[in-house]
């Protein structure tokens, strides 16, 4: 299910909700999540291995133009049947801001990108291999620009400078932790074309 609402003065809300077969532990009749973190509990698509559905879902609030943020939780049972209990739950958040542009001297200068989420799991340690608190987040800034001598030959031509911080935790030993920071650029000579 997923539904939308405009408010008054560019405020909106919206939602989605869902229900599948979720995650599955990886060693069919017990309920140890592994050494691998998260890696190995995707279930098949063409059965689940407990009657337990998942349910998952996000609330997102934009309280101007370009500007959104939003909640999400996810919850299943990862054993299997008449292998006990074994509940995984993951809330997060995200923030996206999103600038207007401007053209000085034909100059396209903007807009301006700011984005981030944030994850965290939590689970049964005793249950899981040691594993109970795995978390997660990216912060990404971009800068669409394009210079004006072009922009009569290419007038949907922009490119983007990116920078992009990630971190990750997956809580199965204590050297677990893996940070990275990324920079790059690409070149769009038209919207659905990129180079990168």
């Amino acid at each position: 299910a997923h539904g939308f609402h405009n408010f008054a003065n560019n405020m909106a809300l919206n939602y989605e909700v869902y229900v599948t077969n979720g995650l599955a532990s990886p060693n069919g009749a017990g309920n140890s999540l592994g050494s691998d973190g998260n890696a190995d509990i995707r279930n098949g698509f063409r059965r689940d291995n407990n009657n337990d559905k998942a349910i998952s879902g996000r609330v997102g609030f934009s309280p101007m133009l370009g500007l959104e943020a939003g909640f999400s939780a996810y919850t299943s049972d990862l054993a299997s049947n008449g292998a006990g209990d074994n509940r995984i739950t993951i809330i997060g958040g995200d923030l996206r801001y999103q600038s207007k542009h401007w053209e000085p001297g034909n100059w396209l200068v903007g807009p301006l990108e700011f984005e981030g989420e944030i994850y965290k799991t939590f689970l049964d340690a005793a249950k899981n291999g040691g594993v109970g608190g795995q978390m997660g987040y990216y912060v990404q800034g971009n800068f669409h620009w394009f210079p004006a001598p072009f922009r009569k030959a290419l007038p949907e031509a922009t490119f983007t400078n990116m920078i992009r911080f990630n971190y990750v935790d997956t809580d199965t030993n204590d050297s677990d932790e893996r940070k990275r920071l990324e920079i790059g650029m690409n070149f769009r000579p038209i919207e659905p074309f990129v180079i990168k």
